[in-house]
Formats: C-alpha cells, structure tokens, sequence
C-alpha cells in the first residue's frame, strides 16, 4: 500500500482500483449469518455464556466428538500443487519460530504458540463451531455447587508422541504446574490468569485431577481447562527439560518428524490420536514472513493454505480461485494502548505502594503520559490522548485499507457490534479539533510519536497502523513505527518499562459485554510478573472484580463492563481504531473438506485432500 500526505485536506490515499474495491465490497455484502466453510463470514454466532447454575457436581459434560469434515466450494481457476505431494498438506505461516515443547516457554502472541495451532499438543477441551467449551483430552468435568473445585476426568487411552505411554492426572498436574502454578519461572503468555484463578492441581488417581479454584470467573471452562496445553511428564523427567523444549511431545495429530526454527515444520500422522489419525500423512509447514511471498506461493500451488494476509491481498486471491475461510472466528479489533499511562499507586490486593514504573514518563518528551499527582500535567496528557484518537479517520480507512469488510472501533475490549455498545462511545473524526487540542497543551509544534507494531503477529494489520501514522503525520507529529519482533519486545512488556504506544489486539464480539475482561484488567497490578500492555489503572482490575463476583447476575456483570468502557473512553488511555477480519486461504483445487473450528488451532487433523 502506497500512502501519501496531500496538503490543504488531510487524506489518505492508497493505490486501489475502483474494480477491486467494488468486488471486495460484493464479497462482503454475499456474507451471511450461516457459517459455510469456504465463504468468507465475518458475522460471529452469539457465544454461550457459561451457567454456574448448570453445572452441579457430580453431572457429567458429554464428550466431544472427533472433528468432523465440512464441504467447500468445488475448484475454480485455482492451480493444482505443483509438486509430487501424495499425501502432504503444505502450508505457509508469518512465523513458525522455534520448537517450545514446554507450557513454560510458550508465550503468548508469537511463534510459541505453534505446538498447538499445529495439532502437535492439545488442551484438556476445545472449543465448537458454536463457540460452546466440550472435553477434548476430558472425558467429562464438573463445577462444584459452591464454585471452588472443577473436577475433570481424563479420556482413557491417550497416547503421547514417541511411545511416552498413555496420558494421565501426573501429566496434567506437571503441565500447568509447569505453565506456572508451581514454576515462578514460567514466562507462559497466560501465567497471569493461571496463577490469578487457580491453586495447584490435585491427583485424585490415575485419571481424575482436581482444580482447586482461587478466583471464580464465568468463563471458568476456558480459563481453567483451556489455558495450558498437556504434555509428558515422563518426558521431561527421562530426557531433560532442554530436550523436551526442542522436542515437543504431545497427545496431538501430528507428531513431530523436523522443526527448523524459524524455516520448515514437518509433521507425521499419529496413527493413534485419539481423535483419529489424519486422512493425510505428512503436514509440511513454511515460515513465509512477506505476506507477498505467501500469496504468491499459494497462487502457484507451492502450498494449499495460508495464514492472515493484508485484505488489499484479498481481491487478487479470489481473482485466482483461492478461497478465503473464517470459520476460526478470526478477525480482531486494532487498538492502540498509549503506553507509559502507570498511574496505580497502591496494590489491587494489599495496602502496600506500588515501586515506581521505568515506563513511567510524565515528561514532555513523552506528552501523552498522564500524571494523578500533577492534575495540570494530567490533564494536558489526557488532551494529547483525545487528539491522537479524533485525528484517526475510521471510515476511510475500513473503506481503503480493508476494503469496507471491517468496522470503524473505539473502546479496547468492547467491539462496537455488541448490541449494548453505548452511542456515546464512538470517537468523532476531527481533525482540526486535534490540532486546537495540542495547541491547548502546549504541543502545537508537534513531537515524535513512537507506536510498536508488532512484525510477527499475524492479527496485527500493518496497512491499519501505517495508515493509523499518517493520519497522526497530518495533524503536525513525526510519527515511528517500531517493529522490534514480539518476544524481543516482550520483556519490556513484563518490566513495565512501556513507555510509548502499543498497537494491539481488543478480540471480537466472541467477548459478550457480560463477561470478564481479563487482558484490560492486566492493565493494572494484577497482572505483575506477566504481560502488560503499557498501562496500570485500578479501574481496569475493579470493574473485572465485579464482573466475577457476579456470576448469577448477568445485568450487574454488564454494568461493570460498562463502567470499564467508560473509563477507557474518558481517559483515552486506550483506543479502537478499526475491526480487521483475518481470514485464512485455501486452494480448492487441492483442498477438499477443512473442518475448522474457531480458536488458535488449524485443525489440519480435519482436512481432506484431492486425489
């Protein structure tokens, strides 16, 4: 994407034909409510909310069936493989990193995450094409009635990768042990929620493990049971841990053959997965970080699938006969988190002062850090906040940089879909009142504006956040964008020493207004020791507090959503820019069936290939 400043009015231009546009918007208009595999759907089904009052002990949640394959279009001009492929699923992936066989090192937001989108390591359940929790690695679980113990019985018969024997309670206890409940050394992209929510697991025998609960959420099937991926502990015990985090060993699909990092996955069909072994043999997967590179690589038949590209891309794609799917519920809101914003002065759980943030800059070098103490500088922040959010067209560009298949976003976490989203959150597009507001003050000169945006996360649209900076270029700053790689960055993150802009990832209407919001809430002391996005504010863990106190009321869970909204519009601490569907691609010339479900695995197990 070409952009360039025009002087006289502020507009973004971008090198887009009328006939693409007016495609892109047919596609998106041919959109319905019903999810068919192989159309895009950027609509999401309403999630079920989990019922505490449904689920007494000892009653049991029935077990999930094995992934289900679903049709796709018959092929049109897309090429076949151009390569001897029986029996081998090729794919293209930003980044496939370095093997992390321990739920230790896998993080959040990166390449760490592969062994499970890649089927190598699963979770104790999975979610369903209704958005709806079921047992995968449980047979059944069951919610105490006084909300303090989940009891989960395991599926009989798992077996790990690499003849390391059926998997049992030891090995779930050791895995979230591992992932942080009894390691103070996990950098898990969870560990914050793990430790928040649970006390270490308990044996009950061989297959039954009891979860001791420390803080009740209604979302308690997710966030304890789909948290941390199971692995062998006989495993680590026997081969050490450097060899099991360069070896990941799992109760997956597909078990590893080769992994070198940051180039090729090669997968081998575990013929005994439990869920059924795969119709096909071999899962090849390529590290392809140009999103050019990929595109090109599916149009010749080099591979059948790729990850998120650009929707600037999608025209091209489907010009070509590939298709685009959505069926993962894929999509997110770009948010920015104007980093440095570290007001909480006393712990959210004991009346002890919080030590001063490195991040922590209210300086005029950094305008747009806010300072409770100072209520001058606080408010001159708050101004330069404002302006940097009303000098973002929205509109224009979901209409040029998504093609008009996003939406316009304004409050982190709350998408502006939900039925319950307020009128009075949505941020204006004013540019001349961001410019009277950084005359006000004392910025009229303009400054340097650094934002970080993320390389290697594929969600992150980077045509959304170049744009995003040339907007804030035509109100009179110097914009920078810093692509430092995610985990490079990340230690920054947990340090609190963020002390500039942070371009991130707010979900979709997944996230009903009654339920928690847990990654704004770690935008406060609760989440110390683990990521953070830039901020710390009481308001955020506060209004999460009531969220989980009141999981009988729906109305009161709603409110305390609300007043969260609030506070983010008020403050501007934090702000939408726009909703960017991800879709992922597939040749239907070589890809028959993809039962696909929503959340961060592929389902590769699932597809079938042409003969």
């Amino acid at each position: 994407m070409n952009l360039r400043i025009l002087s006289g009015r502020r507009t973004l231009v971008t090198v887009l034909t009328v006939v693409a546009l007016a495609a892109a918007l047919a596609l998106a208009a041919c959109a319905t409510e019903e999810r068919v595999p192989g159309q895009v759907n950027f609509s999401t089904p309403v999630p079920r909310t989990p019922d505490p009052t449904a689920a007494p002990a000892p009653t049991a949640v029935p077990a999930a069936p094995a992934p289900t394959a679903a049709p796709v279009p018959a092929p049109t001009t897309a090429p076949a493989m151009s390569m001897d492929t029986a029996g081998t699923l090729h794919v293209a992936m930003v980044k496939i990193g370095a093997p992390t066989g321990l739920p230790s090192k896998q993080t959040g937001g990166g390449p760490e995450q592969m062994p499970e989108r890649l089927s190598i390591m699963e979770k104790l359940v999975e979610r369903e094409v209704d958005l709806s929790f079921t047992p995968w690695l449980a047979q059944s679980y069951s919610l105490s009635d006084d909300l303090t113990t989940v009891t989960v019985d395991l599926k009989t018969g798992v077996q790990f990768h690499g003849g390391w024997g059926e998997m049992t309670a030891d090995d779930v206890k050791w895995s979230y042990g591992d992932a942080g409940l009894e390691n103070p050394e996990s950098i898990h992209g969870s560990v914050g929620f793990i430790n928040n929510h649970l006390e270490p697991l308990v044996v009950i025998d061989s297959h039954t493990v009891e979860f001791p609960v420390e803080q009740f959420t209604i979302e308690w099937d997710r966030i304890y049971l789909g948290i941390a991926n199971v692995t062998s502990k006989k495993h680590v015990d026997d081969a050490g841990a450097d060899v099991a985090l360069q070896t990941p060993i799992g109760t997956g699909a597909f078990q590893m053959s080769s992994w070198t990092a940051d180039n090729e996955f090669v997968g081998e069909a575990f013929a005994d997965h439990h869920g059924g072994k795969s119709s096909f043999d071999t899962l090849r997967v390529l590290e392809m970080g140009e999103a050019s590179t990929r595109v090109a690589a599916i149009k010749t038949g080099e591979v059948a699938i790729i990850d998120s590209v650009p929707i600037s891309f999608l025209q091209d794609l489907t010009d070509s006969g590939i298709k685009p799917i959505n069926d993962h519920i894929g999509g997110s809101q770009q948010f920015v988190g104007v980093g440095g914003n570290f007001w909480q002065q006393t712990y959210h759980d004991r009346d002890e002062p919080v030590p001063p943030r490195p991040g922590f800059l209210p300086d005029d070098d950094h305008p747009w850090i806010g300072d409770p103490n100072d209520p001058e500088r606080h408010e001159r922040a708050r101004k330069v906040r404002e302006a940097l959010a009303i000098s973002i067209d929205r509109d224009l560009i979901n209409e040029e940089v998504l093609l008009g298949v996003g939406r316009p976003e304004y409050v982190p976490y709350f998408v502006s879909v939900l039925p319950e989203h307020p009128d009075r959150w949505i941020i204006p597009y004013d540019p001349d009142r961001a410019i009277e507001l950084l005359d006000e003050a004392g910025y009229g000169g303009g400054f340097e504006i650094p934002i970080f945006v993320a390389p290697d996360i594929g969600s992150l649209n980077q045509e959304v956040w170049e744009a995003t900076a040339t907007m804030w270029a035509n109100i009179g700053l110097t914009p920078r964008i810093d692509r430092t790689a995610y985990q490079a960055f990340r230690p920054k993150l947990v340090e609190r020493k963020t002390e500039y802009l942070y371009a991130w990832l707010g979900g979709n209407e997944t996230a009903t207004m009654d339920l928690p919001r847990f990654a704004a809430a770690e935008g406060s002391t609760w989440s110390e020791g683990d990521w953070n996005w830039g901020i710390e504010a009481i308001e955020t863990f506060q209004a999460m507090e009531k969220v989980n106190a009141a999981p009988r009321d729906k109305e009161a869970r709603i409110q305390a959503n609300m007043e969260m909204g609030d506070f983010f519009f008020d403050t501007k601490i934090g702000f939408g820019v726009v909703f960017s569907p991800d879709p992922l691609y597939f040749n239907p010339a070589i890809v028959e069936d993809w039962g696909l479900k929503p959340g961060n695995r592929r389902n590769f197990e699932s597809i079938t290939l042409k003969q």
